[in-house]
């Protein structure tokens, strides 16, 4: 894709989003669990399904000239073929990120709006490393946030918001507190996971009157909305240790639930890799990630932190370790 077909792809992709959005917030149907039907842990509800359904049609409505790959959370879900002469579109889905948060609001007196976002992620192939553009609809603010690729080199995108060119300021404002959101929603892992909180909390950054303290904090439910909080200045930092800590059968961030807020994170000049510092790049579209988002003045501080705890080994495994783990996991997800 060039750069006007990523624009256009972008245009388009908002206005899915904000379809999408606009009518989840208008649901009034029942809200009930369906079970788990895709195969990677994962339940699927009333809600999910009307979100999937509106979703299709959005895109299918939007996108007439081109052939369109859909996966939902990496559920293939339909394939439009019509022999198109451009290049076929490759979209991951997450059409709710945060849907326990969604389904809680759904069937509540609705006197707020939910942590809550309707994410698409397009890809030239399936590989993270082509993702060409992410968007956004966050059903809190209603905002749309959208972010599309610049170069051939991975990691420089530009940002917007509803529209508009988004620019953050390039240091943290408000307070003089590293403020750190670290995931791992699992009682299973839990001690382990405060272990890094307890690494971080110890850390402090800059001397005298610059002297920064680091607090942690536990996120809302949906990794997306996460990170949009630091682009929105309440943090200043996501870690998100989950796939070194379990097996398949643990909630792990996978690629869908944050490729699409990705493109705006880089084009907000945020650091973004792997809890050990390495590029996402090395990751397969449909891997679990490790992911370590922050300002440029805590990226380091907190990398090294991390770097030195599974150099101790027994909390979390050294980066030689991790990648057997994960080429053991990609083994056992080509059996099935």
């Amino acid at each position: 894709m060039d750069i006007d077909e990523r624009e256009d792809c972008r245009s388009r992709l908002e206005k899915v989003v904000k379809v999408v959005g606009e009518q989840l917030l208008s649901y009034t149907g029942d809200v009930e669990d369906m079970g788990d039907i895709m195969d990677h842990g994962h339940d699927i509800s009333t809600v999910d399904e009307e979100a999937r359904n509106t979703m299709a049609c959005a895109l299918e409505a939007e996108f007439p000239d081109r052939d369109l790959t859909l996966q939902f959370e990496l559920h293939p879900y339909k394939i439009k073929s019509q022999m198109h002469p451009k290049e076929p579109l490759h979209f991951v889905i997450d059409e709710i990120d945060g849907t326990t948060n969604f389904k809680r609001w759904a069937a509540s007196s609705r006197t707020y709006r939910p942590h809550a976002a309707v994410c698409i992620a397009a890809f030239s192939s399936m590989s993270l490393e082509s993702l060409q553009v992410g968007v956004i609809f966050t059903l809190d603010e209603q905002e749309v946030h959208s972010g599309i690729r610049l170069t051939s080199e991975f990691g420089r995108f530009r940002a917007y918001r509803n529209g508009t060119p988004l620019v953050i300021p390039s240091s943290k404002q408000g307070d003089k507190t590293n403020r750190v959101l670290v995931i791992g929603y699992s009682s299973k892992v839990r001690i382990r996971k405060a272990e890094i909180e307890k690494a971080i909390c110890n850390l402090t950054s800059g001397a005298g009157k610059e002297k920064r303290n680091y607090r942690v904090y536990e996120g809302c439910r949906s990794s997306t909305m996460d990170i949009v909080s630091i682009i929105r200045n309440q943090y200043d930092a996501y870690i998100d240790p989950r796939a070194v800590f379990g097996d398949e059968t643990e909630t792990r961030l996978e690629t869908y639930d944050v490729a699409a807020v990705l493109p705006t994170a880089y084009g907000c000049n945020l650091l973004i890799s792997d809890i050990y510092g390495r590029p996402l790049t090395e990751y397969n579209w449909d891997d679990p990630l490790p992911l370590l988002v922050a300002r440029p003045e805590v990226y380091n501080q907190l990398c090294d932190t991390i770097v030195e705890l599974s150099e101790k080994g027994g909390i979390i495994p050294d980066y030689k370790e991790w990648r057997h783990i994960l080429e053991k996991d990609r083994k056992e997800r080509q059996k099935k």
